[in-house]
């Protein structure tokens, strides 16, 4: 599930989250239609992208610009998802900016050729806000608390308290690593913009015993005052509980196995931290 992040989200916390839309559902598979019947140029080619702010939310009605190259000039505005779509011949030393009113405007670059994304070229941002952001820095215990109103999950299950680390100066996008058996990847995903924070987590694999997991994709927000020793966040989307018949060192397995697998799809999952 780790590759269905949102491209934006992919791009600045690993420098690079997977641009591509062949694993997300939310973006269309197939590329706009160009309008004209004229033939294309030679090189044309076919560039979606995406603008989000700092705590994983879409930004409508941004504007997109071309500033290099034979389509210079060229602009469009994000839709309701904050998605875009550009057609003409673009490579690697193309810029594209992206600017809204109340925020710094950013400039990008094409991201790597992904050849089973649809389209192959992609270009995201994410746009900061000019106010300096909450201070959020510290070593926190980080509670993830399942809907009361989920069924079938076994009590140990339902709330679980760990370490997490939200980095030094953290601004824009950031990695909060968790402590606790979290596999290969241990982090979480951090915004911020503002007074507003945000985490995310696609995929998130707890392993409870050798054979069950808890899988969390989730995005969860809230609004702080600066320094806070208490960030309470309502979380939005699924929380699995997966019991695999025999031992498994991976999550992983909970998708590829035959396996008791409970999903609770919610709007109040919470995540805490409470500040050491």
């Amino acid at each position: 599930m780790r590759g269905a992040l949102p491209a934006i989200i992919a791009t600045a916390l690993s420098a690079g989250l997977c641009a591509c839309a062949a694993d997300r559902t939310s973006l269309p598979t197939t590329p706009t239609a160009p309008t004209t019947v004229a033939p294309a140029a030679a090189g044309t080619i076919y560039v979606k992208g995406s603008v989000y702010d700092t705590v994983f939310r879409p930004l409508a009605g941004a504007s997109v610009a071309v500033l290099d190259g034979p389509q210079s000039g060229l602009v469009t505005a994000s839709d309701f998802r904050g998605e875009f779509a550009f057609a003409g011949v673009f490579d690697e030393s193309t810029r594209f900016e992206a600017s809204k009113p109340g925020y710094t405007l950013q400039i990008s670059k094409l991201s790597p050729l992904c050849e089973r994304c649809n389209p192959p070229r992609w270009v995201n941002f994410a746009l900061d806000v000019p106010a300096e952001p909450a201070v959020v820095s510290g070593t926190y215990d980080v509670t993830f608390a399942v809907d009361p109103t989920c069924g079938s999950f076994p009590t140990e299950s339902r709330e679980r308290t760990h370490t997490a680390t939200i980095p030094a100066n953290a601004r824009g996008y950031f990695s909060v690593p968790v402590s606790g058996a979290f596999g290969a990847y241990p982090y979480i995903g951090g915004g911020i913009s503002g007074n507003n924070v945000a985490f995310y987590m696609e995929g998130f694999a707890e392993q409870l015993s050798p054979n069950s997991f808890l899988i969390y994709n989730l995005i969860a927000s809230a609004t702080i005052e600066s320094s806070p020793q208490v960030i309470d966040a309502v979380a939005t989307g699924s929380v699995g509980y997966c019991e695999l018949p025999a031992p498994s060192g991976t999550g992983i397995e909970c998708y590829s196995q035959p396996a008791m697998y409970n999903v609770c799809q919610r709007d109040n999952h919470r995540l805490t931290f409470t500040k050491r």
